[in-house]
């Protein structure tokens, strides 16, 4: 038995393996399996000399003379748990729909737009959903500290994918016009750094919120997330105290102007200039000194990055600072300003040096190097949820052109045919690779029958719904594969009607006949047919082999004669012993069965029928290996039965009647 213990420590992964194995001492030989699944045999290399084996000890001596085994080490992703269950399953359903509106064509590229746009705030609710399960489940957790903290930290994968996406959803997807662009900016750090809100709760919930600590750093926060209503509601808390300050802070704030009460860029422009020139010369004429807190905070209005440099503790993140100061000093920034931008403030905010994974990732957006943000993620995010998605809504959007494919392989089919692989290898989450191979048109259905080929039939569900992918997709080759699989299984374990379904499913004419012969002979034995439901309700399976068409053929004949439709069960008889089809053993049996009906006071066999029966007696008779006083009496009543048929049927014949 081995265990293994998963570690990524900057960009390198660590794999440690406990076992009791001796042969995994001298050295260990991996090979990588399917999805995150590794293979490890001990180093066997055959010692020669006695004089090789000095200096090891006996145990792995011991070792060396016997066999050596082979070791299946696995591991969980962010993506693989049962908790990431949600965004796997949802997020399949937000690409299916996606693929669906492309497939349709809409014509109207503003249109397109906003169905892209749809699409991608339907991803960020999954994902927020799945970030608020984890952290719920993780809270109520008490007893195990370890998968709490394995919770929390897959949390903050999924809490960095959610960043990552709305970022690229306004920097790709979204476009906004200048002045609008900051907006949809603001939105994203307000969404992302709620913080400020837990703080102004547990102020208001005070006895006396103005003299909570907590009550100036809420105002900071909002006023740096540009939530200028809420600041002005908290501020009127301290009327009473400071009156005068606190009428002109409410006045100033009162009068920012908003980008959407305006009707053009110009005119917003103009108005937000004059509004922060007088927020300058209010803070210039000392409105404030008697107040350090509200100075502050005209400060912050008034854009001084000294006063914003003070508050990264407020900010946390170099972007909300970058963000937060924009909304001061440059509320009409364009896309194309950002990427400068944005390395200004990594500077402010620590250099290059103090940059993460994440802020590589962020940097890319803000640059609009969709490739790069592709690239960084797949690295650093450790799954390909988001690599293959993004890349996918993006590919549709139409950032990523053939120019980034690799060799006759798009990007996005690239990084579709890996997350789909990884989830092929899962057990519960095979079925939704499926849906990824089916939209990669190079190599998707290639890769996904090579799956299927894999995966062990341990139900008879399971073998169906491999069965049913296959057909739908035109795989005869795999279909008949799981049928001929799953149909020797059910025959192992004794389960011969199952074996025929799987066997006639699969159109294999030599092991149909096999099966058929088995029910023969269970018939020969018991003089009952196994299964007899299956066997009536063969239809044109009965045309895949002789033995099956006697099958159908008998079963019918029992059924009319069971019914008292013996006119129609003597000639389902004839053509039966006609044909030929049933085995000498059964040849006598067949003949028995006449008798009833030849016996009957109706005449149900004609000229031409009575002979056929007599032929066929006479070609029995013919074959008997030694006399058997048994079978000499049943052959004489047959003899007498016919005779007396043909009688009457050359009366009937000849005079019309019986």
């Amino acid at each position: 038995m081995s265990e293994g213990v998963l570690e990524r420590d900057k960009g390198c992964v660590l794999l440690t393996i406990r076992s009791d194995d001796p042969s995994l001492e001298l050295g260990m030989k991996p090979e990588w399996g399917v999805g995150n699944q590794l293979l490890l045999a001990g180093f066997c290399k055959k010692l020669r000399l006695k004089s090789d084996i000095k200096g090891v000890n006996s145990r792995i001596s011991k070792a060396l003379s016997g066999s050596f085994s082979t070791h299946e080490v696995q591991w969980d992703t962010a993506m693989t748990n049962s908790y990431a269950r949600m965004l796997v399953s949802e997020g399949n359903g937000v690409f299916l729909t996606l693929q669906n509106l492309m497939a349709a064509g809409e014509d109207n590229p503003s249109v397109k737009r906003q169905q892209l746009v749809k699409i991608s705030h339907k991803y960020r609710s999954v994902i927020k959903a799945c970030v608020d399960h984890m952290q719920l489940v993780a809270d109520s957790i008490t007893d195990d500290t370890s998968l709490k903290l394995r919770l929390e930290d897959q949390s903050q994968v999924l809490f960095k994918i959610e960043l990552v996406w709305h970022l690229c959803e306004i920097m790709f997807v979204d476009i906004q016009p200048v002045g609008a662009l900051l907006t949809r900016l603001v939105d994203w750090i307000r969404w992302h750094f709620p913080e400020c809100e837990t703080w102004v709760k547990q102020v208001m919930e005070s006895s006396d919120p103005a003299q909570h600590p907590l009550y100036w750093d809420a105002i900071y926060s909002y006023v740096l997330q540009g939530r200028i209503d809420e600041v002005r509601k908290l501020l009127r808390i301290r009327r009473s105290i400071d009156a005068d300050e606190l009428v002109a802070m409410d006045d100033l704030l009162s009068r920012m102007p908003v980008f959407s009460y305006f009707n053009t860029l110009s005119e917003f422009d103009l108005y937000w200039h004059k509004w922060h020139e007088e927020c300058k010369l209010t803070l210039d004429r000392g409105t404030f000194q008697l107040s350090p807190n509200l100075e502050k905070i005209c400060q912050l209005l008034s854009g001084k990055i000294e006063t914003f440099l003070e508050m990264t503790n407020l900010c946390e993140t170099w972007y909300h600072l970058m963000v937060s100061n924009l909304l001061y000093t440059n509320p009409c920034v364009t896309v194309g300003e950002l990427s400068d931008l944005a390395h200004d403030y990594v500077n402010m905010f620590g250099g290059p040096m103090a940059v993460s994974d994440l802020d590589h990732i962020l940097l890319a957006a803000f640059e609009l190097n969709a490739l790069e943000v592709v690239k960084e993620s797949s690295q650093n995010l450790e799954s390909w949820w988001f690599a293959a998605h993004i890349t996918d809504l993006l590919r549709h959007v139409g950032n990523f052109d053939t120019s980034h494919d690799q060799g006759h392989i798009s990007l996005r089919e690239f990084l579709l045919l890996d997350y789909a692989s990884g989830l092929a290898s899962h057990c519960s989450m095979w079925q939704f690779a499926i849906d990824y191979f089916d939209h990669c048109p190079t190599y998707g259905q290639q890769m996904m029958e090579c799956f299927l080929e894999r995966i062990s039939l341990q139900s008879e569900l399971k073998a169906n719904k491999i069965l049913d992918i296959a057909l739908k997709r035109n795989m005869t080759h795999l279909a008949n594969t799981v049928c001929k699989l799953y149909g020797r299984k059910a025959l192992q374990n004794g389960r011969l009607g199952s074996a025929l379904t799987w066997a006639i499913r699969s159109k294999d004419v030599q092991f149909s006949t096999y099966l058929a012969e088995q029910f023969i002979s269970e018939y020969v034995r018991s003089g009952e047919f196994y299964a007899p439901s299956l066997l009536d309700n063969l239809g044109p399976s009965v045309l895949y082999s002789d033995k099956l068409t006697f099958l159908g053929k008998y079963r019918e004949f029992q059924n009319c004669y069971a019914n008292k439709e013996f006119k129609q069960a003597a000639n389902v008889l004839v053509s039966l012993i006609s044909s030929r089809f049933a085995p000498k053993s059964l040849w006598m049996a067949l003949l028995l069965d006449a008798i009833p009906l030849l016996e009957s006071e109706q005449v149900l066999f004609d000229d031409e029928q009575t002979y056929e029966l007599l032929y066929f007696l006479e070609e029995l008779s013919s074959i008997k290996d030694e006399s058997n006083s048994e079978l000499d009496k049943k052959t004489q009543t047959l003899r007498l039965a016919i005779g007396r048929n043909l009688m009457r049927a050359h009366t009937r014949e000849k005079f019309g009647k019986e």
